[in-house]
């Protein structure tokens, strides 16, 4: 069985998928050799071209390095300029900060949503992500945890 998505984690699996087509065509690559080159399975590999599966940061790494790209161009939360929409909208308020996705790991045992959220608005050191983006962050972050 299947793992239930939210609204937000669908809408990312799509976008990584589209990315992934995207850059497979440009390159001449099918994903019997991105399997090959990333070490990763080639039904894993099907799974995320096909928006049937969130990769994980490590094994997103594998792709983006298999393919000679950064994460940013497969999955877009990696990107300083990533805004979650839906119907068109954009979402929530702009932050300033220099947001570290890894950080997140840490963060999530120790806080609650909202204190890291204000953690991150505090702070003036030169990126903007949106509230929204932040929360995305965490519920990526909170889903990767239960795939240890």
């Amino acid at each position: 069985m299947r793992k239930r998505y939210t609204e937000v984690e669908e809408k990312l699996m799509k976008d990584i998928s589209n990315n992934l087509k995207k850059i497979l065509k440009e390159k001449g690559i099918i994903q019997r050799e991105l399997a090959e080159k990333s070490g990763l399975s080639t039904s894993a590999i099907s799974d995320y071209v096909n928006g049937n599966n969130l990769v994980s940061p490590g094994k997103l790494q594998m792709i983006a390095d298999a393919l000679n790209v950064s994460k940013g161009d497969i999955d877009p939360t990696y990107k300083s300029d990533f805004v979650v929409q839906e119907g068109g909208v954009s979402y929530g308020i702009e932050v300033k900060t220099k947001f570290n996705p890894f950080e997140i790991f840490e963060l999530v045992d120790k806080y609650t949503d909202d204190e890291i959220i204000e953690k991150y608005h505090h702070q003036d050191d030169g990126g903007t992500l949106t509230e929204q983006q932040i929360r995305m962050h965490l519920q990526h972050v909170r889903f990767l945890k239960t795939q240890k």
